[in-house]
């Protein structure tokens, strides 16, 4: 009875592993002492690094000296300082190369009741804010249109007698 236990332990453990590699949204997690302990295939393509550049390095090395990044930084601070409550922000995150718009979701993560660390789901929402910004500027040009529709007949009206 205690093998299979255990098999059942080691496969509900493979199945959760699985789960966090496979997601399409990043997760982090951060220890108690500031150190990355975990960091998922999205959470290294959002960020475009490497598992080496954050696995097991101070969050604080890994993020606080790009400017840029603070409203993310403050997101992950949040938690930690204001922990008993989840924090969800849409913040601008510059990666080196490109600005991206995260959506950071942010908890306290427990075991037994203590907390262990912080949790974040990063989801990149770039090409939400860009559809967004389209359609409000193809608005703005459709009634931009309608306008000169609007001269063009009163032109046409006043010219054409």
């Amino acid at each position: 009875m205690t093998q299979n236990k255990e098999d059942l332990l080691q496969k509900s453990t493979l199945v959760r592993k699985r789960i966090i590699e496979d997601m399409s949204d990043g997760v982090v997690l951060i220890g108690n002492n500031g150190i990355i302990s975990l960091v998922n295939p999205s959470a290294l393509a959002i960020f475009d690094k490497k598992e080496e550049d954050l696995k097991g390095k101070s969050f604080a090395a890994c993020f606080f000296e790009e400017s840029m990044n603070d409203d993310f930084t403050q997101t992950v601070l949040d938690a930690v300082y204001e922990g008993g409550k989840e924090h969800v922000n849409f913040v601008p995150y510059y990666n080196g190369t490109d600005m991206k718009q995260l959506r950071v979701m942010t908890s306290f993560l427990k075991d037994n009741g203590e907390k262990v660390g912080v949790i974040a789901v990063i989801s990149d929402m770039t090409e939400v804010f860009e559809l967004r910004d389209a359609v409000t500027a193809m608005k703005r040009i459709e009634k931009l249109n309608h306008q000169l529709e609007i001269r063009n007949e009163l032109l046409r009206d006043t010219f054409g007698r």
